[in-house]
């Protein structure tokens, strides 16, 4: 039986990047409608029949995220250190999948976050995060759309020194555990006729 994935060492960690590790997000996300992108990164896969992926391979998606013409994701700055993003496995045996979750928090409720909720509603999304380490996290694929669901309550809080505050929350299915390594920087501008060329990380 050939195996999609080649099992290796997993050595303990030997140089400063692997030593390196923040917790948290950077507290910026980029957001659209599922419907703005072109194209979608695909799930690894093994080269031919009688080929194994490794490890690295397998756990990330493969090519960009390309947006359609016209068309960008948005930039979403939240309450720095007020947001986690976790990845839980699910699902009954023959069924597990991979459930993404984003919880961020925005100081202040105004018509402009009230806006953006309501923009989002029953809407689908590609949501792209970024971790502190500088790792990345796509939610949403070509099938299956990042949703907003519900969080805890808006508040005004009670005292004065409590934070006026606007919980938001984000989830996606997602078949496997995958980091993404696609552009990172392109997708932020809006893609005009003709223009085929990504950025970089």
């Amino acid at each position: 039986m050939i195996n999609c994935i080649a099992l290796s060492d997993i050595d303990e960690a030997i140089n400063c990047a692997d030593i390196d590790n923040v917790g948290g997000l950077v507290q910026e996300i980029g957001i659209a409608f599922a419907e703005d992108i072109a194209t979608w990164p695909t799930l690894p896969a093994p080269a031919g029949n009688s080929n194994e992926m490794q490890l690295a391979t397998a756990g990330a998606w493969t090519g960009d995220l390309v947006q359609a013409v016209g068309k960008k994701l948005f930039k979403v700055t939240f309450t720095d250190e007020a947001g986690a993003f976790t990845i839980t496995q699910q699902g009954e045996a023959g069924g597990e999948n991979y459930l993404y979750q984003l919880d961020i928090s925005r100081a202040k409720m105004n018509a402009v976050i009230f806006g953006f909720e309501n923009a989002l509603r029953g809407r689908k999304l590609v949501i792209l995060v970024k971790d502190k380490n500088g790792t990345c996290y796509l939610m949403g694929d070509k099938l299956n759309g990042a949703k907003m669901v519900a969080a805890d309550a808006s508040t005004t809080g009670t005292a004065t020194t409590d934070k006026n505050n606007v919980p938001l929350r984000f989830t996606y299915a997602c078949p496997r555990k995958l980091v993404y390594t696609g552009d990172t920087e392109g997708i932020f501008t809006e893609k005009t006729a003709g223009n085929n060329v990504q950025g970089g990380n």
